[in-house]
Order: C-alpha cells, then sequence, then structure tokens
C-alpha cells in the first residue's frame, strides 16, 4: 500500500496508513521528508508497517531512484505479519537484504521494531478511560508556572508546550512525575501519544492513567488517538494492555 493520502480505517492496513502520515511529512510523490514532531527530526530512510492485512512502506525523499525501486521491490514481497502483543514477531524476511541496500550507501545508525496500537473508542472502553483518567490535570501553555516545571522534569516538552497539546500530568507532593502529550500527527486526522514518568515514580500506572485522559480529550474533538512501543519497553506494551488497546501491526524503522 502506496502514497500519503488519508485512508478510512476500516482494516489494520488502513491504521498503519493513518500511523504513518501522523509520523511523517511526505511530498507530493508520498516520501518521507521529515518527522511531524515539533523538533521535526530526522525521519527514518524506510518505513515499513506490517499487518495482518498488508503492508505499509514509505522511503525518504532523499533516496537516489534506483535504491528506491530495489527498496521497493524488496518489501513488496513481504508476507503479512499479525503479531501479537506478548510475543515479538520474527523480522521482516527481507531484513538483511534491506540492510545491505540501505549500508551500501550510508550507514545504517539507528533500526527500531514495535508494536502500534489504536484505542477502540467504544462505550466500554471510554468508561475505562474516565475511570483511569480520574486525578489527571490539563496543563495549559497560559499556566507559565506549570509548562516551566513540566519543562524542568520532561525534556521532551523543553521545545515548546504549544506543540505538544493535549497534554495531561499528574503531581506528586507537587511534582510533575508523568505526563502525556502529543508526540506527533498535528493537524491530522490521527495523533500519536507520547508519555514519561520520572523514574522513581513507575510502576505506579501513572503513565496509563495519563495516556487515558489525553485520548479521551483526542477523541472527544474527533480525532483518532495512536500509541506505539518498542518491543523491548515491556513496561510501555503493559501499559497499552490495561488500557485495552487494539494491537493493528508492527513498526519497522531504518535510520
Amino acid at each position: 500500500m502506496r502514497g500519503s493520502g488519508h485512508v478510512t480505517p476500516t482494516t489494520d492496513c488502513d491504521w498503519m496508513a493513518l500511523q504513518a502520515g501522523a509520523l511523517f511529512h511526505h511530498d507530493a510523490r508520498g516520501r518521507i521528508t521529515d518527522r511531524r514532531e515539533p523538533q521535526r527530526a530526522r525521519a527514518p530512510r524506510l518505513f515499513l508497517g506490517r499487518t495482518q492485512h498488508g503492508n505499509v512502506w514509505r522511503l525518504r525523499e532523499d533516496l537516489p531512484s534506483h535504491l528506491v525501486r530495489s527498496l521497493s521491490r524488496l518489501v513488496g514481497k513481504e508476507r503479512v505479519q499479525n503479531p501479537a502483543v506478548d510475543a515479538v514477531p520474527p523480522p521482516p524476511e527481507r531484513n538483511e537484504a534491506i540492510r545491505r541496500l540501505l549500508a551500501g550507501a550510508a550507514p545504517i545508525v539507528d533500526e527500531w521494531r514495535g508494536p502500534a496500537y489504536r484505542f477502540r473508542g467504544d462505550t466500554d472502553q471510554r468508561r475505562r478511560l474516565v475511570e483511569l483518567a480520574d486525578g489527571v490535570e490539563r496543563i495549559e501553555p497560559s499556566d507559565a508556572v506549570a509548562c516551566a516545571a513540566l519543562a524542568e522534569a520532561f525534556a521532551e516538552l523543553r521545545y515548546g508546550l504549544e506543540q505538544r497539546l493535549p497534554c495531561f500530568g499528574v503531581r506528586d507532593a507537587g511534582e510533575w512525575v508523568s505526563v502525556a502529550y502529543m508526540a506527533a500527527g498535528r493537524g491530522g486526522p490521527a495523533i500519536e501519544v507520547g508519555v514519561e514518568t520520572v523514574a522513581e515514580h513507575r510502576g505506579r500506572g501513572l503513565a496509563g492513567r495519563c495516556v487515558a485522559a489525553w485520548a479521551l480529550a483526542v477523541l472527544r474533538v474527533g480525532s483518532l488517538p495512536l500509541y506505539s512501543a518498542s518491543w523491548t519497553n515491556r513496561a510501555s506494551i503493559s501499559v497499552a494492555r490495561k488500557l485495552g488497546l487494539v494491537l493493528y501491526g508492527e513498526d519497522v524503522h531504518w535510520t
């Protein structure tokens, strides 16, 4: 499945295409230009989204045409994959061939694999989100004191809270200890959440509470909240499980 246009999310493949649109800016050819984040960080050279209903891939705009053709042939032959939340799926069948092509053009400096989730948004889940969100505070840019304290506690919020809204947090003894915010997708139909918790306060369910409040705010304005993790981050996967999120595929990035 190619291109960067919006699709109606009826299959897991549709959801993966929406996530690709939330994570990256695209040019007229559907090629990745950069990440849809406040820092506009460097995007991966190849993004592959694997689902049980088909695969979605995006290539960065600066790749030469011959490399684009070769990589597209490889990923186009990848079998569909239905990952399970408790089991890391095998890597792409053509992983080594993909890596050789990319490394032949420039060194691979980072690789990422992890599950991608969506919120059901039905009545039962919304009720559960409301319960979890009790006591979580909404942070507004007009609250200069809160914004300064958040930026001090969480590095990701130092780039400007206005670009991270909606943003919700939990305090302990007056100090911000957990926060959920818009990580990517501003202005699009689907928005990816980012969540952080101060190390000494992890394991208390605070991240899930903050994500619940954030997701409710996103759903209320008619947008689609998304959540993703690394396969190595079992705590983040546990949050997704406790929130009752639906696993729709696996992201693989080569940068």
